[in-house]
């Protein structure tokens, strides 16, 4: 990648902590012009959650249980990234059914599911006021 290129994309977005981070660089790359390419035989272990739960959803999936703080995260930054005019619009759509599906999911099988709420309530509000 040119040095140039680096430039004009800048490093990471720290306020975003934790949670598409990642993602975030992505889109900007992709918005400057920079082509991403995967390398599928490598592979890279984090977790999602605290644990993962086997769940029926349409089929047997695993699902990660995540604490109330790591939902704040989540729905933050994922209602800033929504908000970016760079990100696409595909993105967009996908993010916001997942958080819906991650909500109902969450409400369904966790038992801090009243703290999970006013988490992910909080993050979505402060995602949506600060850019």
């Amino acid at each position: 990648m040119p040095i140039a290129l680096v430039d004009a994309i800048g490093g990471l977005d720290e306020a975003l902590f934790i949670d598409h981070v990642d993602t975030e660089w992505a889109f900007r790359a992709m918005f400057h012009g920079a082509h991403l390419y995967g390398i599928p035989w490598l592979a890279f272990e984090h977790n999602m959650g605290e644990k993962v739960r086997r769940i029926w959803f349409f089929s047997w999936r695993v699902w990660p249980e995540r604490s109330p703080l790591r939902h704040y995260y989540l729905f933050r930054n994922t209602v800033r990234l929504i908000r970016r005019p760079y990100v696409p619009k595909v993105w967009k759509g996908w993010a916001l059914v997942k958080l819906i599906v991650d909500t109902l999911i969450t409400t369904a099988i966790d038992t801090r599911r009243g703290q999970q709420l006013r988490m992910m309530y909080r993050g979505f509000v402060e995602g949506w006021r600060k850019l």
